[in-house]
This record gives structure tokens, C-alpha cells and sequence, in this order.
């Protein structure tokens, strides 16, 4: 995040109407860089798009289980920028939602918090096994598919 940070103000320094977006999940938002990334291209007016990938697991934890306000926008106002929630699943929305935050940042208004609400399509330990696969069902549970020798992946 603190590259992102970076990113921007050359972006800013050299007026040419460039955007710095920086991808993060959930889990980024219980770390302090969050919260001084934000604060920092708050006070500067950074062109910077903090887009949060929000699968509600931070690692193992589900959000709701670390985090008294399970809300990630609700960290914008704090930092005196925008926090808009979207969902994440829905990629024209995305693309509207962080075209108005990147012109918003061109005007030299700063930064935007974009919120992805998602979900989990496969858990983050899964791996792949000698004799079969593991794949996740959208719940992060693990399920072990067993192929025979027989069968090819296409």
C-alpha cells in the first residue's frame, strides 16, 4: 500500500491525469500501513483508488470475527474520502463505481476507498494433491476430487 502511495504522488507530480489504483483484501485493513496509506493520500489529495477485494476471510478469520465493524467503508469518512461499497461480482458496476472515483482523483480531489463485496470461490490453502486435486466450494470448505489415472485434464 505504501508503494501505492508512492505511485500516486509521482502520478500527481507529473500532472499527466494518471490514476494509481491499489488491489487488497480484507484482511490489509486490520494492518496499521492501511490506515496510514489512507491518511497520508487524504492529506496530499492522492490520485489513488483503494480497492478492497472484501471475500469476508482475512486468512482463516472470517471478518465479522476480527473486526468490531465488519463495514470497511466506514474507514473513509475518518480519512476525509469517499467509501463507496459495491459488489464485487458485478463487473460493470465495479468499472462505473472506479470510473467516477478516477475522475474524482483527476479533479484533485483524492483518493476513494471502493469496497468489493465478494465472496470466496476457493479457500486459500488449497493445493494440489498427487493422486487428485482439491477444489473449494464457494463456503471455503475443501473438498478432495479423486481422479483415475484414466481421466485428462482438459
Amino acid at each position: 500500500m505504501p508503494i501505492a502511495c508512492g505511485a500516486a504522488l509521482a502520478a500527481q507530480l507529473e500532472d499527466a491525469g494518471k490514476v494509481t489504483a491499489c488491489f487488497f483484501g480484507d484482511g490489509a485493513t486490520g494492518e496499521g500501513e492501511f490506515h496510514e496509506t489512507l491518511n497520508i493520500a487524504s492529506l496530499w489529495k492522492l490520485p489513488l483508488l483503494f480497492v478492497c477485494e472484501n471475500n469476508r476471510y482475512g486468512a482463516g478469520n472470517a471478518v465479522e470475527s476480527v473486526r468490531a465493524q465488519a463495514d470497511i467503508t466506514l474507514h473513509a469518512p475518518a480519512y476525509g474520502m469517499p467509501g463507496i461499497s459495491v459488489d464485487g461480482n458485478d463487473v460493470l458496476a465495479v468499472r462505473d463505481t472506479a470510473a467516477e472515483a478516477a475522475e474524482r482523483a483527476r479533479r484533485g480531489d483524492g483518493p476513494t476507498l471502493i469496497h468489493c463485496k465478494t465472496f470466496r470461490s476457493r479457500c486459500a490453502t488449497c493445493r494440489r494433491r498427487r493422486r487428485g486435486r482439491t477444489t473449494c466450494s464457494p463456503r471455503g470448505a475443501a473438498v478432495i476430487v479423486i481422479r483415475s489415472p484414466a481421466s485428462r485434464t482438459i
